[in-house]
């Protein structure tokens, strides 16, 4: 509904909102590729960079774990967790900006979850988390074959033995 401004004024407000809409929505995907990135195990590799996340493998309970797991928790600390967290943070940029087309308040989150630039940036943070757990569980496999020295108990491989 045009106010006394008139449909220019509106015209200009839409033109604002969409430099807006489009300035958090390039923060948020340079920001997702920039974490993407640090999680890609080939770009990091080739560049002989460390790690961003520093995992430990343990037995616990005849059970080969990572510490922190991979996947998310119910702790919430699981690599998964973290990067959920991370985005999320991204995102939340779009709950700062107040809207400039209303005085009764409001935020830019709905405008920019619907961009599609911020979906493609998730699928590839995604992809990039596959190959690390792709890659924890090839580290795994190769001690298939060593399996038993963990999982029997000393009677159970002595029992075999006999």
């Amino acid at each position: 509904k045009p106010d006394k401004r008139g449909e220019n004024w509106l015209a200009y407000v839409d033109y604002v909102n969409s430099l807006v809409i489009e300035g958090i929505t390039v923060g948020i995907t340079k920001s997702m590729s920039f974490l993407s990135v640090q999680i890609n195990i080939p770009y990091n590799k080739h560049h002989g960079y460390p790690p961003i996340f520093d995992i430990r493998v343990d037995l616990r309970d005849r059970d080969v774990i990572f510490d922190p797991s991979i996947q998310g928790n119910v702790r919430g600390n699981g690599i998964r967790n973290i990067l959920d967290t991370i985005i999320e943070d991204f995102i939340s940029i779009s709950i700062q900006m107040p809207r400039l087309d209303t005085t009764s308040g409001g935020d830019y989150l709905v405008e920019i979850k619907d961009q599609f630039v911020m979906f493609g940036a998730f699928q590839v943070m995604n992809k990039n988390f596959e190959d690390i757990l792709e890659a924890t569980n090839e580290f795994i496999d190769q001690y298939q074959d060593k399996e038993f020295l963990w999982k029997e108990t000393l009677s159970e491989s002595f029992q075999k033995f006999l």
